[in-house]
């Protein structure tokens, strides 16, 4: 017995309940449009809204209410070839997708180690600077032992404060050594004085050889380059004398190359 149009549109879908509206007026579903838009809702909304969700929605077992759906059983559906779950692309591009996501963790893990490490915002220690030269300072007041004018109290020792201060130099630097030189009145006998231990009678020192080799051949630092740069400091280094000073490191190696 076939159905009459009117019966077809008042049939309702297996499972769920006929939608039981209250009829509203047209201003106030606009308003309430209105108020959903600017998340302005009022109490008396919310109300509403949750009849009227709960009347559309299909008749639910106790036990499934609050149930989280699963996504996983629209991919279970067989298909009209009778295979189940997405096509390849679909896992193709889930395990593109993971492994998108494992490598942006592991970036954000390695992001995390570095700011981790930087506490000192890259900045240099004094422990750093193993080639300043120290120099200790004294108390210009007091030292280890006084009395403290402030409670009476004896003064000890502590660590000193370290303070850098970095000052420009040339590569070569030079030392003059002023030596006590005395005649005698009576006989004109001369007496100089002696050479400390860091001097020497030679005047190219064979660190000031090393130095020149490092920045001519290492650092390619040019000859005459290297000579302006001297003379704007006072301490002038011809670029045939840097010859000769790299000529003499070169013959350090002359008994090592005469081993047969």
């Amino acid at each position: 017995m076939g159905l009459s149009i009117a019966q077809t549109r008042q049939t309702t879908v297996v499972g769920c309940q006929p939608l039981k509206v209250k009829p509203l007026l047209v201003e106030e579903c606009k308003a309430l449009l209105i108020r959903l838009q600017r998340r302005e809702l009022l109490e008396s909304d919310y109300a509403l809204l949750e009849k009227l969700l709960k009347d559309g929605m299909p008749s639910l077992e106790p036990s499934q209410v609050n149930k989280p759906a699963k996504d996983d059983e629209a991919g279970e559906k067989q298909d009209g070839d009778g295979n189940k779950g997405g096509s390849d692309d679909d896992k193709a591009s889930d395990n593109q997708d993971q492994s998108d996501n494992e490598g942006d963790g592991e970036a954000d893990d390695k992001q995390e180690e570095e700011k981790k490490k930087r506490k000192g915002h890259g900045r240099l220690g004094s422990s750093d600077y193993s080639g300043a030269e120290n120099r200790d300072v004294p108390h210009e007041t007091y030292k280890v032992g006084d009395s403290c004018p402030c409670c009476g109290g004896k003064l000890y020792g502590l660590k000193a404060k370290e303070l850098i201060n970095l000052i420009a130099y040339s590569p070569i630097m030079a030392i003059r050594y002023l030596l006590a030189h005395l005649r005698c009145s009576s006989c004109q006998k001369t007496f100089t004085a002696s050479l400390p231990d860091e001097a020497s009678a030679n005047k190219y020192q064979p660190s000031a050889n090393a130095a020149v080799v490092l920045m001519n051949c290492a650092l390619g630092v040019p000859a005459k380059r290297l000579e302006t740069w001297q003379r704007h400091f006072g301490v002038p280094l011809p670029d045939a004398t840097q010859f000769e000073m790299r000529e003499e490191v070169a013959n350090c190696f002359h008994p090592i190359c005469a081993i047969p």
